[in-house]
């Protein structure tokens, strides 16, 4: 939760919402079609990006429960991790209705969709958006709902050329700072 959550919600402060991506095993800068998405509600837009992070994780079993999807949501500071190879800000939502949002994003199920072939963390990091945009926190600008209407699948390419260029940057950055932040593009 917030640290300041009261003082906040009196001086009707503004937190930033962004999808940040986690590099994986196998992919990193230039593999950004399969890094791993979490959608992150800011505090601040200032470098230690400190925040709260939803996410779909995969769990694989072998004694017959195959492939299992939770939710984890967890406080963060994006700078924690070399993973973290940035973010963009999609949208953001007042303090005094981060409570309602956070219900919302908490409550929503990580159960794959039929009719969406390979469905993964980032599918359900953009149908939360969607439930996100209902309640007017996601900037049109960045994700504008025809987009959104293409589906999963079809949307993410539009987002990836922003986390494409925040990969690199990252990337260029921690070639002289192994420990610097990550890039984030701020709307």
């Amino acid at each position: 939760m917030p640290p300041n959550l009261m003082t906040d919600m009196l001086l009707n402060r503004v937190y930033p919402i962004v999808i940040a991506q986690y590099q994986r095993d196998d992919f990193g800068v230039g593999g950004e079609h399969m890094l791993h998405w979490a959608l992150v509600v800011l505090w601040n837009k200032e470098d230690p990006f400190e925040g709260h992070a939803y996410q779909a994780i995969d769990r694989h079993y072998s004694d017959g429960r195959g492939v299992i999807w939770k939710q984890h949501d967890i406080d963060i500071v994006l700078n924690n991790t070399v993973k973290c190879l940035g973010a963009i800000q999609i949208g953001e939502v007042k303090a005094r209705k981060f409570k309602d949002l956070h219900g919302l994003i908490v409550g929503y199920p990580t159960v794959p969709k039929a009719h969406v072939p390979g469905w993964n963390c980032r599918d359900w990091v953009l149908e939360v958006v969607e439930l996100l945009r209902e309640k007017g926190c996601i900037y049109e600008s960045v994700y504008p709902a025809p987009v959104a209407a293409m589906g999963t699948k079809a949307a993410q390419p539009h987002l990836l050329q922003y986390l494409r260029t925040v990969s690199v940057q990252t990337a260029v950055n921690r070639r002289y700072d192994r420990l610097a932040a990550p890039a984030v593009y701020w709307v």
